[in-house]
């Protein structure tokens, strides 16, 4: 038999509630990052088969749907002329989840990413100035001109201001000739980045309609100002100063938990030489011209 009748309603007759036929027969709540709220549904085939709602139905489409949440699943299921709908709602949160907003989730995540240079700015290289000195000149010096016997014997030589040829004498710049005829013309370094992930219900300062959000209205003021510039994270790495980060991404998308907002913190080991900090735009994490508007700089 198929099922018509529980608790005491005919359940091919509309509810006087729902306005719709069939009858509750369970619930289910979950709190986690998001609120979910499970319906069930029964009665005859023939009553619930066109009364599926679509992904995002409210309780305005949809009579079963608690007031304030929305639909994410919805599935339809019979046997023996029996139906059974079930629907997965969600809230996704009121204006207490957007402005002002905490993240109901953060995850961080250490990369150590890999950086190519040119094999001359090698710190073997940088820490002489002589050697350094050597290795432009050598380059410098016409390639099939840069083996000779200057300084008395068969070795690495290079044209002075002069036009005169001498030798190249500093270990670290014959190690330099060497590898570089040899085709390694660079080097790879690795500086850590710090990945940090904020999840929201809502999108912070905006004011979402429905599940995912339609026609957002307002500012996202929750962005960085500190892009390209030095900017300490929240978390620090041993051996590595927090000074020395400077932040090199901020974005927000969406996700399965609602909005995630991902920033980057990438190291440089040249945040303590006042003659490269300008590359980042110094150590100020405010009034960047680079880009970025908001209130925040983290």
């Amino acid at each position: 038999m198929a099922l018509e009748h529980a608790l005491g309603q005919d359940l091919s007759q509309n509810d006087s509630t729902t306005g719709k036929p069939g009858c509750i027969t369970s619930v289910g709540e979950q709190k986690g990052d998001t609120y979910g709220y499970t319906v069930i549904v029964r009665g005859p085939l023939g009553a619930l088969a066109g009364l599926v709602p679509a992904k995002g139905a409210d309780h305005t489409a949809c009579g079963w749907v608690p007031d304030g949440l929305y639909v994410d699943t919805a599935t339809l299921k019979s046997s023996n002329g029996e139906a059974t709908i079930t629907l997965k709602c969600v809230d996704p949160g009121g204006d207490t989840q957007q402005n002002p907003a905490a993240p109901t989730l953060i995850e961080y995540q250490i990369l150590m990413s890999e950086v190519q240079m040119d094999l001359i700015a090698h710190p073997d290289i940088t820490s002489s100035q002589t050697a350094l000195d050597e290795c432009i000149k050598w380059q410098a010096t016409p390639e099939q001109n840069r083996r000779g016997s200057a300084g008395g014997q068969m070795g690495y030589q290079y044209l002075d201001e002069n036009g005169d040829y001498q030798p190249v004498s500093q270990p670290a710049a014959e190690k330099f000739c060497y590898a570089w005829e040899r085709g390694i013309h660079s080097y790879n370094r690795y500086y850590p980045v710090i990945e940090k992930k904020s999840y929201y219900r809502r999108v912070p300062g905006l004011t979402l309609v429905g599940l995912k959000g339609q026609s957002p209205t307002g500012t996202i003021d929750q962005f960085s100002t500190a892009i390209g510039t030095f900017d300490e994270p929240d978390i620090s790495l041993s051996g590595y100063a927090s000074a020395g980060f400077f932040k090199s991404g901020d974005d927000y998308r969406s996700s399965g938990k609602g909005f995630m907002r991902s920033e980057q913190w990438t190291w440089t080991p040249d945040y303590d030489d006042e003659n490269l900090t300008w590359i980042y735009g110094g150590h100020s994490s405010s009034g960047n011209s680079n880009g970025g508007n908001g209130g925040s700089s983290k």
